[in-house]
């Protein structure tokens, strides 16, 4: 049997193990064997072949006899006090009846010290959100399977669908997940808030219909790109929200209260697919970053734009003022960069950001000079707090296609040594307020 196999249930569970359906089940309530449930009174019970195996692996030492395989009753099962455990049973021993009404409510806590949401995982149609030792806090199934490749993509990028945060300040954490249906379509995609117990409080998903500066009609779904969670001690909490249109390039980047409700929202003129937050000028109101390309025709150029968290909306604009989206108001954007075209996007439709990186004082943006992020070589540029260019540099790919463009000729020989000056030079930083 695989060993993601998925066992459903006590029948085929206690046959894994080797042991009879009344031994597994007091394996379950004793000695903590990892099985999940549906939701319902009478939801289904599974198991994970993996998991069985790392139980039986960490509990055989201490294994409790339970019965032999297929029996119908065991004996009474052996507890092995923890240190928790041990000051529990203490204070209920010696403490007065409110240390007792106190530990009551307090047990949970003690029995569970590492209850605070750090990992997740997604197997079938079911998120597991684990603890810090990788045990499961709660898990929830969905009505329709996950589309389980997806997130392991984006785990291998280290892009996260989980976001653990602390949205309405009571001292207790949500989990924002991305859900990505099975499919993997638009239609499929949304932003899920589910509560400290693992039920769903919110959903979010675009569903605005915009027309274009030609009057062309642009109407959902649209995929999410990027989410992110603004917390400032001076100001609302905000969730940013990027998403794209399923086929084309509206990209609208939407501001949600706690509550998922749409506090604000900017429309933009290309996709953005990637977002970083950082109090730029030290006033305690973080700023936005957005990276991506804006690819109408008088730029398709790779774009990065800063807002202040507070104030997102409007609509970017072309070069005359001309908004790109109708019915909406000039956008809010502190500022908009474009990054040059090199030699080795010729022929392609555009460049596009690729990369936002922060440090201590400075902002990386590195950008595809091609309109795949992942196989294009890449330019290095280096912004600080105040947005100014600081430095530019060739990656080695990069490098490398600059060599070989000089030797076919399409290039003057020593491009590679003089390019980052050049492209230094032809940044555009358009500055609002």
């Amino acid at each position: 049997m695989a060993d993601s196999q998925e066992l459903t249930g006590w029948g085929e569970i206690a046959k894994y193990l080797g042991v009879g359906v009344r031994a597994a089940q007091l394996y379950e309530r004793k000695r903590g064997l990892p099985v999940h449930r549906m939701p319902g009174p009478r939801g289904r019970v599974w198991a994970v072949a993996e998991e069985l195996d790392a139980w039986k692996q960490n509990a055989s030492l201490e294994a409790p006899s339970i019965g032999s395989p297929g029996s119908s009753s065991g004996s009474a099962v052996k507890v092995i006090p923890t240190k928790h455990h041990r000051f529990v049973l203490w204070m209920l021993a010696t403490g007065s009846g409110i240390a007792l009404l106190g530990m009551v409510f307090g047990a949970t806590y003690l029995l569970r010290p590492n209850m605070i949401p750090t990992d997740w995982r997604v197997m079938g149609s079911t998120l597991f959100v684990l603890d810090q030792q990788g045990g499961e806090i709660w898990h929830h199934t969905f009505p329709d399977r996950l589309n389980v490749p997806a997130y392991d993509a984006m785990r291998r990028a280290g892009n996260s669908p989980c976001i653990f945060s602390d949205l309405d300040r009571d001292g207790r954490t949500e989990t924002l997940f991305t859900y990505t249906g099975g499919e993997g379509g638009p239609n499929n995609s949304k932003l899920i808030c589910l509560n400290p117990s693992g039920k769903i409080r919110w959903e979010y998903a675009t569903n605005r219909t915009v027309v274009d500066a030609r009057n062309r009609v642009w109407a959902p779904p649209y995929s999410l790109n990027k989410t992110a969670v603004v917390l400032s001690k001076r100001g609302p909490p905000r969730i940013l929200v990027s998403s794209h249109h399923y086929w084309s390039f509206p990209d609208q980047v939407a501001s949600l209260d706690a509550a998922g409700t749409t506090v604000s929202e900017f429309w933009h003129r290309g996709h953005l697919l990637h977002m970083e937050i950082a109090d730029l000028d030290g006033d305690g109101y973080p700023e936005v970053l957005l990276g991506g390309v804006n690819d109408a025709a008088e730029f398709r150029q790779a774009t990065l734009l800063v807002f202040d968290y507070r104030s997102i909306s409007g609509a970017s604009s072309c070069p005359t003022g001309e908004r790109y989206f109708q019915s909406f108001e000039p956008g809010t954007e502190k500022a908009e960069i474009f990054f040059p075209r090199t030699p080795l996007s010729k022929g392609q439709e555009f460049n596009r950001v690729k990369n936002i990186l922060l440090g201590t004082d400075r902002i990386t943006i590195i950008v595809a000079e091609g309109i795949a992020e992942a196989d294009s070589p890449g330019v290095i540029y280096d912004f600080d707090f105040r947005l100014n260019v600081i430095g530019v540099a060739l990656s080695d790919p990069a490098k490398m296609g600059y060599r070989a463009l000089e030797a076919k000729g399409e290039i003057p020989k020593g491009s590679e040594l003089t390019e980052p000056e050049r492209l230094k030079r032809e940044v555009k930083i358009f500055r609002r307020r």
